[in-house]
């Protein structure tokens, strides 16, 4: 082996000690290094050689634990490691058929994530995602940047648990979407409570705020309440009453107009139930708008919902079920992006296939899509993550509707995107 190898060896262990790749951060150990090397890079070593590199590696200063574990390798040997850690014949496949730039100029960023064997599930593939878009997250952090947006979930979950400290500007973490953890009756809300996106922006403002910091006048990070609802179920709010209650919860209104006596959703946001005093209004995406801080917003870290059993859209009893089972029979799906329903591209919708979609995405009170490709054409980055095939649909429809800017997927969901591709030119006719 070279020293340019064992450099690079070197380095590649330094990054999955730093960023914590298995997801065991804190007890990550050297025979688990020793197995990402032999399965995804055909280097085979001991564990006493991954411990030499490591203390090296703190040696010439690329490891860091003062508070917390940091990576700092030169530029050259940085750009060596990302291009090690990628799948880029997946990569070069999909921007020359499903992403051409040509069709999806929006896209900057593509990355394919190499995941080892041993990692058969959702959850242990999302570390390996979430370390590529923290990186790039950091990297593209600046004195000018003042809003991070999130929304909610695992992936957006694992991203923010991977941030370092920012030691300059002044930044807000900007819920994308209301509580999804309460309502009563709703089968979804209890397993989520801990991932809401009020959480995720707590947790985010605290990595980037760093261990024991303060904020003072020159220098602060918070996370901006949204106490809102992230959907409206019809069993709480009708038809009738759906454009009166948007208008209230917009802060039109006082709340208790609507939900009576009984609230809904919390004044805190990530609480199940909290009393709503009188006269008293949720902070709302209309409001952050007419506050500027949308516009305010330079990254937005998301991912994308495959419409299952047990997604939120289809649990929340936004529609009629014999609505929903119509909608799937006659139109393909692909999911939702921030809980906003989006359909697979070259598709003929009919009036009522329309109108289905346009209510189901007024139930989901998340920053709309066309918000989000509004604010990618304003030169917000948009990061989005999908560690399952299921997926797919979702990450092809929101590419090709120009609201992704970056893209982390490991191999599975982007050889189902080349599927789908083939699918939607061929039964659709799109882009023929």
């Amino acid at each position: 082996m070279t020293t340019r190898d064992k450099d690079l060896c070197m380095a590649l262990v330094a990054h999955y000690y730093c960023t914590g790749a298995t997801g065991e951060r804190s007890r990550l150990k050297q025979a688990e290094l020793g197995e990402l090397l032999r399965t995804l890079h055909d280097v085979d070593v001991d564990r006493s050689q991954i411990s030499r590199w490591l203390k090296q590696a703190r040696e010439r200063g690329w490891v860091e634990e003062i508070t917390r574990r940091s990576l700092n390798l030169p530029d050259a040997l940085q750009e060596q490691v990302e291009a090690r850690l990628v799948n880029g014949s997946l990569q070069q496949r999909l921007r020359e058929q499903a992403f051409h730039p040509k069709l999806c100029p929006r896209l900057k960023k593509l990355v394919v994530v190499l995941t080892p064997r041993t990692a058969r599930d959702e959850d242990a593939r999302i570390p390996y995602l979430a370390s590529h878009c923290a990186i790039h997250l950091m990297n593209s952090i600046t004195r000018d940047t003042r809003g991070i947006g999130w929304a909610w979930g695992k992936h957006c979950l694992a991203v923010a648990d991977r941030l370092s400290e920012v030691d300059y500007g002044k930044l807000e973490c900007i819920p994308l979407l209301g509580t999804t953890a309460i309502g009563r009756g709703i089968p979804f809300a209890e397993h989520v409570r801990d991932r809401q996106a009020s959480r995720v922006c707590e947790l985010a403002a605290r990595q980037l705020r760093g261990v024991g910091a303060r904020d003072d006048e020159d220098r602060w990070v918070r996370a901006v309440p949204l106490s809102v609802p992230a959907f409206l179920p019809r069993h709480l709010v009708a038809d009738k009453d759906l454009p009166v209650a948007v208008k209230l919860i917009n802060g039109f209104d006082e709340v208790q107009q609507i939900f009576g006596e009984e609230p809904y959703f919390s004044a805190q946001g990530d609480d199940d139930v909290a009393e709503l005093r009188p006269g008293w209004q949720p902070e709302s995406h209309t409001q952050l708008k007419k506050k500027g801080k949308l516009s305010n917003i330079n990254a937005i870290i998301t991912s994308v919902g495959a419409l299952a059993d047990e997604s939120p859209i289809t649990s929340y009893d936004l529609l009629p079920a014999r609505q929903i089972q119509s909608l799937r029979k006659t139109t393909h799906l692909a999911g939702d992006l921030a809980e906003q329903v989006m359909v697979l591209p070259g598709q003929t919708l009919s009036e009522k296939t329309l109108d289905k979609l346009a209510r189901l995405r007024r139930r989901a009170l998340s920053l709309r899509i066309r918000d989000m490709i509004s604010m990618v054409a304003n030169g917000t980055e948009i990061h989005v993550l999908a560690a399952r095939p299921n997926r797919a649909e979702a990450v092809y429809a929101a590419v090709h509707l120009g609201a992704v800017t970056h893209l982390y997927i490991d191999e599975a969901v982007a050889n189902r995107v080349l599927e789908l591709d083939q699918m939607c030119r061929t039964e659709f006719g799109y882009l023929q």
